[in-house]
């Protein structure tokens, strides 16, 4: 579902960058920072293809097909919780994650903000505590910035900022 979503916003081939650079580098930091951990490089991958939406999302203030939204919001909220090793917190968390989606369904561009925050805070919280998911969130955000054109990053959400008021030339305030 993501996947789909990225590859509709991003290409094939940025997709395919996305999604082999969040593997491998989810994979390879992951063990050279927690030698401990096993975990595996797909779901990583997936994770960077979940932070390229966060990305897209705000810098377009666009919204995503619900089913992305959804998986978007569980994936993150849910592995979070598994992180801290509470498999029942995490799938009501996920749970309640879902929810939120389909109540802000009315409002695209607040739920798009608040399922990119989600993003963002469960990308901090899973590299706090050395979970691979945060290094795949992570990496899908900073290749989807990278693969971006600069002067288009960010200007549909600087488009929708309120105008400031004219100063007393005429020109802007400041």
């Amino acid at each position: 579902v993501a996947g789909a979503a990225v590859e509709q916003r991003y290409g094939r081939g940025r997709w395919l960058v996305v999604y082999l650079t969040a593997g491998i580098a989810g994979i390879m930091l992951t063990s050279w920072w927690f030698p401990h951990q096993t975990d595996s490089g797909s779901s990583a991958a997936v994770a960077g293809l979940i932070g390229a939406l966060a990305v897209h999302l705000v810098a377009t203030r666009a919204s995503l097909p619900t089913p992305a939204l959804l998986y978007s919001a569980f994936f993150a909220v849910y592995l979070t919780g598994e992180g801290f090793h509470d498999p029942v917190t995490a799938l009501v968390a996920g749970l309640a994650s879902m929810a939120a989606v389909v109540a802000l369904r009315a409002r695209p561009v607040v739920l798009s903000m608040v399922t990119a925050g989600v993003t963002i805070v469960a990308m901090v919280a899973m590299l706090a505590i050395g979970d691979v998911h945060g290094v795949g969130l992570a990496t899908g955000m900073v290749v989807a910035i990278l693969l971006r054109p600069p002067r288009t990053l960010f200007a549909a959400w600087a488009a929708s900022l309120p105008e400031r008021p004219a100063g007393p030339e005429g020109g802007r305030a400041g």
